[in-house]
């Protein structure tokens, strides 16, 4: 994965997702007993993530999963998308990836019979909106006439901007990708002392992903986990590689090390790359293509500007109505 071309958010979810073991919890969670049963789960493999369609057209997922069902020649398909902003088309994306998937599959495979299921991983603001495009952008009769008759896709949605620390907790899946959910969750909300006290929280968490064998390896883990916290969050470098060392007990040289390389970077100077970049995709959804000047605002800007205008991006009518009044 190319990082500059990606958020933060995407680095740390993908970090653990990217390895069979930590989507198999994942999925596990998502499916329920019955299906999670059927699964053949030594057999799940990541098979990419470029999906053809017809012709030469080519879609990127995030994530395409596929595993054997016990006994069958089926072969379930997983999409996974991992979202930290609303994306009116998602649903949209998501019926032409299963269709394109679904026919791709079966023609390698001949006629091996192959079921796609759609997964969403979101922690962004406000709820996750999986209708048909239609349905969300048409006028309002318009849209209750036509939205019914549109292609419908049921989605297996993990929405964690719904859920609480406790709750995410509780979720049975791997150490590592419940730290990472943790992370995406609250991290970006968080003043330092909000920080510095969610660390401790999550102490014997952090423990048992820095102790774990992996893939990835606990060290490599949690280098990733504080990499992320260095760019969403404003709590001094201090007292973070304090709270990790106190935590884990044993020396941060890695975070230390990397902390130096975003400060020479100019990288630690309170801009938060990853929401900056969440904004801009936001107002470019909202609002076409963007003056040169915006996104030299969005990058000039404080913490608690960036809360603001995020805030507002869903119900401005104007590009200029968020920002009015700073």
């Amino acid at each position: 994965m190319n990082l500059a071309t990606t958020t933060p958010h995407d680095v740390l979810i993908h970090a653990a997702l990217r390895h069979p073991r930590h989507a198999e919890a994942w999925l596990r969670a998502r499916l329920g007993p019955e299906i999670a049963a059927i699964c053949d789960w030594p057999t799940l493999r990541l098979v990419g993530a470029r999906i053809h369609g017809p012709g030469l057209r080519t879609s990127l997922a995030d994530f395409v999963y596929v595993v054997r069902v016990l006994g069958t020649d089926l072969w379930l398909a997983f999409t996974i998308e991992h979202r930290s902003y609303p994306h009116p088309g998602l649903h949209d994306t998501l019926v032409r990836y299963s269709s394109w998937l679904a026919h791709g599959a079966r023609r390698r495979r001949r006629d091996a019979p192959v079921a796609v299921i759609a997964t969403v991983l979101y922690h962004g603001p406000g709820a996750l909106d999986l209708r048909p495009s239609v349905a969300i952008e048409c006028p309002p009769a318009l849209a209750a006439m036509l939205g019914p008759l549109q292609p419908q896709l049921r989605v297996l949605a993990d929405n964690l901007t719904a859920q609480s620390e406790v709750q995410i907790l509780a979720q049975p899946l791997t150490a590592f990708l419940r730290l990472a959910m943790l992370g995406v969750r609250f991290l970006p909300h968080l003043d330092p002392a909000g920080t510095i006290a969610a660390l401790d929280r999550w102490g014997a968490l952090l423990r048992e992903v820095d102790r774990d064998d992996g893939p990835p390896p606990g060290e490599d883990a949690i280098e990733t986990f504080g990499w992320y916290l260095l760019h969403v969050n404003e709590t001094p470098v201090e007292d973070v590689r304090m709270a990790l060392e106190r935590n884990l007990q044993r020396a941060q040289e890695k975070f230390m090390s990397t902390a130096e390389k975003l400060k020479a970077e100019g990288r630690l100077d309170g801009l938060a790359k990853g929401r900056v970049a969440t904004l801009l995709r936001l107002l470019a959804r909202r609002f076409g293509v963007l003056p040169a000047e915006v996104e030299a605002r969005l990058r000039e800007a404080s913490s608690d500007e960036l809360d603001r205008w995020t805030d507002r991006v869903l119900d401005a009518p104007t590009l200029e109505a968020v920002f009015a009044g700073g």
